[in-house]
């Protein structure tokens, strides 16, 4: 029994199935708040005072399920902000396992499909520049608040780009997805209108080295030449009126990779003012050339590495919608 105020302040927990696999500095950020230092926790793990079952360990030990963590006193609550302002987590966690999905919908995305492992997102796009408050990182952690192990991105999509995002729901299931990703097993399709009549009739491999450069004032932009390798592969699906729809199917996962390399040989995707298209105005309406929509890049499909395939259709209206037919006949 302890007999000290500061050993009754001690805490523990058990590692859950979900959390299982995680380094041990990772599992205590999550545990405590992502807002702590690393330096502190750090110093509390090599000084002893965190201890996994009983016994000392390394900072980058990886835990197992059933494991014993305890914690020396720190602040421990996590709070969650919603459009109300701020909860307390047992509240927050309440409401997220009651309805997380609409919570999710409040904010904008969209759960196309789960399984035990994996929530599949659908996200709109976003104007360029907006809130880290807004991302989906940021929203997950919201929705889930007071869970195990808050379900994470296993990758990322500019904000201008609309579609499916794959969101691990244990660790295990995230870095399965971040391993398939590496080693291009987990397909990543993509659907784009380009400027332009596109040259090739059938699919074309696109091969560039792709690195940030300094543009000045602060900003950068990714430019063609040198760098890291990109690949793609696009395939034209139809024209119209000067312009043409492309299936990408992604093998490398570059910074601004879809847009650089398409925008480098003459066709800027629909929208994209950063890489050759029109920009928005003044007021920061979209331009008129893609009829008040965001840039016309979407995460259509993934495929999963044991055979599940998800798709969203693109949000495009008027004359760059793009019917069932079309999807459906894409192999």
């Amino acid at each position: 029994m302890p007999d000290s105020i500061s050993e009754r302040s001690v805490r523990y927990f058990t590692v859950s199935e979900a959390e299982a696999g995680q380094k041990l500095l990772a599992c205590l950020k999550r545990r405590l708040g992502s807002d702590l230092p690393d330096a502190l926790l750090h110093r509390i793990i090599r000084g002893g005072e965190v201890r996994v079952n009983g016994s000392r360990a390394q900072a980058f030990a990886r835990l197992a399920a059933g494991d014993e963590v305890r914690v020396p006193p720190l602040r421990l609550d996590r709070t969650a902000q919603t459009a109300g302002g701020t909860v307390a987590p047992e509240e927050a966690g309440a409401a997220a396992r009651n309805a997380p999905a609409e919570m999710l919908t409040a904010a904008g995305l969209y759960i196309v499909a789960e399984t035990p492992e994996y929530l599949v997102i659908n996200k709109p796009a976003a104007q360029p520049g907006s809130k880290q408050a807004d991302s989906v990182s940021a929203i997950l952690a919201v929705a889930f608040a007071g869970v195990e192990f808050t379900p994470t991105p296993a990758h990322r999509l500019d904000k201008a780009t609309s579609g499916l995002i794959l969101v691990g729901k244990t660790y295990r299931a995230l870095r399965a997805a971040q391993d398939a990703l590496r080693e291009h097993s987990l397909g990543k399709d993509y659907l784009a209108w380009v400027e332009g009549d596109w040259p090739c009739s059938g699919p074309v491999d696109l091969y560039d080295l792709l690195e940030k450069q300094d543009t000045g004032g602060g900003r950068e932009k990714v430019m063609t030449g040198a760098g890291k390798a990109a690949l793609c592969t696009a395939r034209p699906l139809l024209s119209r009126a000067g312009r043409t729809l492309l299936l990408i199917r992604l093998r490398t996962g570059r910074t601004h990779q879809i847009r650089v390399q398409l925008a480098s040989r003459g066709h800027p995707i629909v929208g994209d003012a950063k890489y050759g298209g029109p920009g928005r105005d003044q007021a920061g309406r979209p331009p008129a050339q893609t009829g008040g929509q965001n840039m016309c890049l979407h995460a259509w499909r993934l495929i999963l590495p044991y055979g599940q395939v998800f798709a969203a259709p693109p949000p495009w209206r008027g004359e760059f919608a793009v019917g069932s037919e079309i999807l459906a006949a894409i192999a």
